[in-house]
């Protein structure tokens, strides 16, 4: 006996680099403002595979932000 089905839906390319961008935005912005909490979470929440729109991934735009505290927060993740 199966369950309920949800209803497949599909995303294209397009929508995904969408959300892509927008997630490198947040994090980027609070990377630059000193909000190591709020970069920690989205990292927690969506991993470390996503890009900005130049391919630049957390490590990178935390680099660039100039912030060595969510830099060694970042390198201790099983993922970096």
């Amino acid at each position: 006996v199966e369950g309920p089905q949800l209803p497949s839906t599909s995303s294209s390319s397009s929508e995904s680099a969408v959300s892509e961008t927008s997630l490198a935005q947040r994090f980027t912005q609070a990377a630059e403002a000193g909000g190591t909490l709020m970069a920690q979470y989205i990292v927690r929440r969506h991993g470390f595979n996503w890009r900005n729109a130049r391919g630049e991934g957390p490590l990178h735009l935390t680099a660039r932000a100039n912030q060595p505290g969510l830099m060694a927060w970042l390198l201790c993740q099983a993922e970096a």
